[in-house]
C-alpha cells in the first residue's frame, strides 16, 4: 500500500538583505498523526521555518520555495485565506509566552477571542471547550483566574494558556516552538502524551 500524501510538505529558503541565508532549501514532511521534532543550535532557523510556514515573517525577510498543506500551496494564498487557516487548521505555540499574550486583555477575553475567530457557537459550547482545555493543561477554570492579566501569571501558566489556545479548534497541524521550555519535567511529559495527542492531527515541536 502506498503511503498517503503528507499533511505538510515544504522546501524553503529564507534570509534577510546583506546577511547569509537562515534557511537553505530546508525540507520537511509531516504526516497525519505524526510528531516531527526539529533540533539544532540557536540561530539555526527553527523558529524561522515555523513562522515561514504560516507566512508570519516580516516583509524584509525573503522567502522562496513551496509550502503545501492539505494539497494547497500556502505561498499562493491571499492574506485573507491565510487568516482562515491560522489558528483553525494550523496552530502555533510561540517560544516566549508572556510576550505572545496581549498584556492589555485578561486571559478569559483572549481565549474567547481566539475561539470566536473561527467558531460560531453559543456561549455554553464556547465556555465548555475553554474549560475542557484549561483542565487538560492543568490550569484553574475559576473566574478569578480567568480575570487575570498575563503579568499576573507565572511563565509556566502563560505557556499553558498558549497551549490551550492553540488547541481550541483541534488544528490539523500544531507547530510548537520550544513549547515546554517553561514547564516542569512532569508536566512536560504529560502535555506531550495527553493534550497534543488528543487534540490535533500532527505536530512539529521544536525542542530547542
Amino acid at each position: 500500500m502506498s503511503r498517503p500524501e503528507p499533511l505538510l510538505s515544504c522546501c524553503l529558503s529564507a534570509g534577510y538583505p546583506d546577511k547569509p541565508d537562515i534557511l537553505k532549501q530546508a525540507k520537511l514532511e509531516v504526516y497525519a498523526e505524526e510528531v516531527l521534532g526539529l533540533a539544532g543550535p540557536s540561530g539555526s532557523g527553527k523558529s524561522t521555518i515555523s513562522l515561514a510556514i504560516l507566512r508570519l515573517l516580516s516583509r524584509s525577510c525573503r522567502v522562496e520555495g513551496s509550502i503545501r498543506f492539505c494539497g494547497q500551496d500556502l505561498t499562493r494564498l491571499s492574506e485573507r485565506a491565510m487568516r482562515e487557516i491560522r489558528g483553525r487548521d494550523i496552530a502555533l505555540v510561540l517560544q516566549s509566552p508572556l510576550s505572545a499574550l496581549n498584556p492589555a486583555l485578561p486571559i478569559a477575553t483572549q481565549l474567547r477571542e481566539a475561539w470566536r475567530s473561527h467558531a460560531r457557537t453559543d456561549a455554553q459550547a464556547e465556555a465548555g471547550r475553554i474549560r475542557e482545555l484549561l483542565e487538560n493543561v492543568q490550569l484553574p477554570t475559576e473566574a478569578s483566574f480567568l480575570r487575570r492579566y498575563p503579568r499576573q501569571l507565572s511563565v509556566g501558566q502563560a505557556q499553558r494558556v498558549l497551549i490551550a489556545m492553540a488547541l481550541l479548534h483541534r488544528p490539523k497541524l500544531l507547530i510548537a516552538d520550544e513549547p515546554t521550555s517553561s514547564l516542569c519535567s512532569c508536566f512536560t511529559r504529560y502535555i506531550r502524551r495527553s493534550a497534543w495527542a488528543s487534540s490535533c492531527s500532527a505536530s512539529v515541536p521544536s525542542p530547542g
